[in-house]
């Protein structure tokens, strides 16, 4: 899990998918969050699917992305960082986009 989480950019793919829940992410609304290309964000997700911090459900052609808590709860020290990140991204009002954009994640 530390090497998962070893690269920012897996940590604001973890952070955007706290933040949506567990409805979950689909790939295609995660790249399009990133100025990354397609095949590196599906490498990313591999990585933290392989370090079992993800849990992915297909749908249709799509498949969502959303966290395995239980997996994150036993990182613990983890988690403290995570939610002062989604404490910030929180809107003032109930009329912003549920998913913030990667980068104001953290």
């Amino acid at each position: 899990m530390f090497r998962a989480l070893a690269d920012s950019t897996r940590v604001q793919i973890v952070s955007l998918l706290l933040a949506a829940g567990e409805s979950g992410v689909c790939v295609c609304d995660i790249v399009d969050r990133f100025s990354l290309g397609q095949p590196t964000i599906s490498y990313h997700l591999k990585m933290l699917k392989d370090a079992d911090l993800l849990c992915a459900r297909k749908k249709g052609l799509w498949v969502y992305y959303s966290v395995n808590k239980q997996a994150l709860s036993r990182f613990g020290v983890a988690l403290p960082v995570f939610s002062d990140s989604l404490e910030r991204s929180r809107c003032e009002d109930d009329s912003c986009d549920p998913l913030p954009d990667a980068k104001e994640v953290l």
